[in-house]
């Protein structure tokens, strides 16, 4: 082996291991040169790496022992905590504002089948996020860690004997987590104990232990150490890593006004649903929630070996529908408050549940791709979606429906181009109380048949075009680049129709195979376009001028990017606004009027991604590329930094489109053993004419001031934030950073159509 590669892999790995203190948590990775008569070393390194849950590396010769030590290197976990998206509280008295507690939960990646996770509470302070008792921002060159409670704290107090642990046995109440119920839930013992992972279990002696084994993993699931992970001598405390990585799931954050105050309801992929209770400077858990369905992960979770892929439980964005009916901002009496959550990776199911008294959760339904009309979905990827229908109303009251998307096809994780797939190429409407499918659109056995051949792991875009309080439009992008608009006119689901809007992505070219994952972002609208017509007033002849006219249309923004492969550096992605000019909700066909419109692409689009407003130019120039500009049915700004994608649905507020993207990390040469993590980007950019706005600078038309990077990581879609001291001014929390924008929550003009009576 090169003796230079053979010092500089030994001074990386003795730089590995000088960067870990004896104080942290250390797992054991082994590398050694096999040699003949060495066999009871050998077995005593693997045992030894066994026991710590480490890997060993062997090597018989100079070019494997190289490969070992980069494996090492390879195999070690990131030493930071990821953060999802910040979650703040509605004002119930004044929708128009938020109060001032944000709330972040965070992970810590490890190698094997459990991650470790938390959730904070911070407080909005003069533009920043703050720590308890302390000015200092979470995100600054003074950053805090001092959270105003965290609920890794609350559980390093034994909490064992307060905990309420549910899980459902159908509609209706949840039950107590325990051995009777898992048994009827499984048909016996001999059920319960296959689907923990201990069925025929024996002791030394030959004698049976299933019981006794039944036990300890519904106590080990339940938080107990058990297996005494902390080595101080009992098994009856609380495990510190009790409440896992919630990954996808962020914080929601239900505000129940005087009656109930303020709860936090998030899932983790330990296949728990957590609600706690904010009291102000401390917090506590109320109840957890694990379906029946994910209980044949706790085996994995608690063996947490390092050769066992991660391991996900209710991974999904939960949605909550209060209805205060009488608008007091308490819910009591006959208001309710519902949840609607999927698991993403951690399966194919939804449920519906009934926290309307938040210490009494109730079962209101599931669903998954066995129950009939539902066997098109896949992973529960998509968020679900609340609206209203003229299908599902009585008399002149119409009742909550849910949108989802039909998830992620698995087949779309394999490297390369992307292929059709065989599943989620669909979109479902369900009536929100009871589950039950009103309508579908599917490649077959569909009210509506869809012409698509990609899965459709989207939060579903929804439009109501007639401004009659019932959704009549929908758009949604799929994983093969396309974006769909469906056209719901009326009660009759023989009227309802779909066709493609635009094609971007790719079946051959791994540089084009563009994939949407997040939900497009629609906005009413009216553009101030420029064409050039021709004047004659008879005598002096004719003149050429340029003439502005203002059109409406409905802009559709969305960004692409593979969120399944987010270090993935193959292909070229796109922020993307589409202007679509139908803006009336009807049936489309070949023979209708107007017909089905082709579908754009690209070249249809004018580009962006040069700014080209931002440049200097003569009034002449200026209507030129505006004329240029306004013949184009939207734009397009290409991420140029290599694996740069969108990370999060865009938001458009006063005509400001914003967007997040990540950027994974460039490795460098240089020695330093913590994991890059990749940039956090945000972009910022007029709606109409894409220049940058008063963000980042303080010159509107500077050609740099369009993005910023705000963290290190991924980003989710940013946050409002209006607090009651800013007049209605309000910023967003993007990251662990609040960007002072000071947006206005006020009316604007979009447009008015009128319809003739028939």
């Amino acid at each position: 082996m090169n003796k230079f590669l053979s010092r500089s892999l030994l001074a990386i790995a003795l730089a590995c291991v000088s960067n870990i203190t004896l104080s942290e948590d250390i797992e054991l990775y082994i590398s050694e040169k096999v040699s003949k008569g060495t066999e009871k070393a050998t077995e005593l390194l693997k045992e030894t790496a066994r026991q710590d849950q480490g890997i060993l590396f062997t090597a018989k010769n100079g070019p494997q022992l190289a490969h070992a030590i980069t494996g090492i290197i390879n195999h070690l976990p990131p030493f930071t905590s990821r953060l999802t998206s910040a979650s703040v509280a509605a004002n119930n008295l004044n929708r128009a504002q938020t109060l001032d507690s944000v709330y972040f939960s965070l992970f810590e990646p490890k190698i094997g089948a459990r991650w470790e996770g938390n959730l904070k509470k911070y407080k909005a302070k003069a533009g920043e996020v703050v720590g308890y008792g302390s000015d200092n921002s979470v995100c600054g060159d003074e950053k805090t860690d001092s959270p105003v409670w965290d609920v890794a704290s609350w559980f390093t107090d034994d909490k064992t004997t307060a905990r309420t642990f549910f899980m459902d046995a159908g509609v209706g109440p949840l039950v107590t987590f325990n051995r009777t119920n898992l048994e009827t839930a499984f048909k016996g013992a001999t059920g319960l104990a296959t689907e923990l992972g201990v069925v025929g279990l024996l002791n030394d002696e030959g004698e049976s232990i299933e019981r006794a084994a039944i036990d300890q993993q519904i106590s080990w699931a339940k938080g107990i150490d058990v297996d005494d992970e902390d080595n101080d001598k009992s098994i009856l405390d609380m495990r510190k890593d009790t409440f896992a990585d919630p990954l996808h799931s962020k914080p929601l954050v239900v505000n129940y006004g005087s009656t109930h105050g303020i709860r936090v309801v998030v899932g983790t992929n330990a296949g728990a649903l957590h609600m706690f209770e904010d009291k102000g400077d401390s917090v506590t858990e109320n109840w957890v929630f694990m379906p029946k369905e994910l209980v044949h992960n706790i085996k994995a979770l608690r063996d947490n070996y390092t050769s066992v892929k991660k391991v996900y439980g209710i991974d999904g964005k939960i949605t909550l529908h209060l209805n205060d009916i009488k608008g007091d901002g308490k819910i009591d009496g006959e208001d309710t408050a519902w949840l609607f959550f999927g698991l993403r990776r951690g399966g194919d199911s939804y449920y519906g549940v009934d926290i309307t008294d938040p210490t009494a959760p109730k079962l209101m339904w599931r669903i998954d791709n066995t129950i009939s009309g539902f066997e098109e979905l896949g992973q529960s990827w998509s968020q679900p979606k609340v609206g209203y229908s003229k299908l599902n109303t009585s008399g002149n009251t119409a009742s909550p429906v849910l949108f989802i998307g039909g998830g992620y096809d698995t087949n779309k994780d394999y490297l390369g181009v992307g292929s059709r797939d065989e599943k989620g190429r669909a979109i479902y409407m369900m009536d929100a109380k009871t589950g039950a499918l009103l309508w579908s659109m599917a490649p077959t056995d569909a009210t509506t048949i869809f012409p698509g051949t990609d899965s459709v792991p989207s939060t579903i875009g929804l439009l109501d075009s007639s401004g009659d309080g019932l959704v009549d439009r929908l758009y949604v992008g799929d994983t093969g680049g396309n974006v769909w608009r469906v056209d719901m006119p009326g009660s009759d689901k023989t009227k309802f129709s779909v066709f493609k809007l635009a094609s971007f992505g790719s079946e051959t070219d791994s540089l084009n195979d563009q994939r949407f994952f997040y939900e497009p972002t629609i906005v009413r609208t009216f553009i101030s376009e420029t064409v050039e017509t021709t004047v004659s007033d008879g005598a002096s002849g004719t003149e050429t001028m340029s003439v502005h006219q203002e059109v409406p249309y409905d802009a559709v923004l969305i960004g692409s990017g593979d969120r399944s492969n987010p270090l993935g550096k193959d292909t070229s992605d796109t922020l993307y606004m589409i202007k679509d000019s139908h803006i009336v909700s009807q049936t489309f066909s070949a023979s209708s009027v107007p017909p089905t419109p082709t579908a754009f692409t690209k070249t249809n689009l004018y580009n962006y991604t040069n700014n080209p407003f931002s440049q200097t130019m003569t009034t002449q120039e200026e209507d030129t590329l505006q004329i240029a500009v306004s013949n184009q049915s939207g734009w397009y700004l290409d991420l140029l930094q290599s694996g740069e994608k969108n990370s999060a649905a865009g938001l458009v507020i006063n005509g400001i489109a914003y967007f997040t993207t990540f950027t994974p990390a460039v490795l460098s040469d240089s020695v330093d053993c913590m994991s890059p993590e990749g940039n956090g980007n945000l972009y910022a950019v007029d709606l109409a004419l894409g220049i940058s706005k008063h963000l980042f600078k303080v010159n509107a038309r500077d050609n740099d001031d369009r993005v910023i990077k705000v963290n290190d990581g991924w980003l989710g879609s940013p946050t409002l934030i209006v607090l009651p001291e800013d007049d209605g001014k309000g910023d967003l929390i993007v990251g662990d950073a609040i960007i002072t924008v000071g947006f206005n929550l006020s009316t604007s003009r979009t447009y008015l159509y009128r319809t003739e009576q028939q």
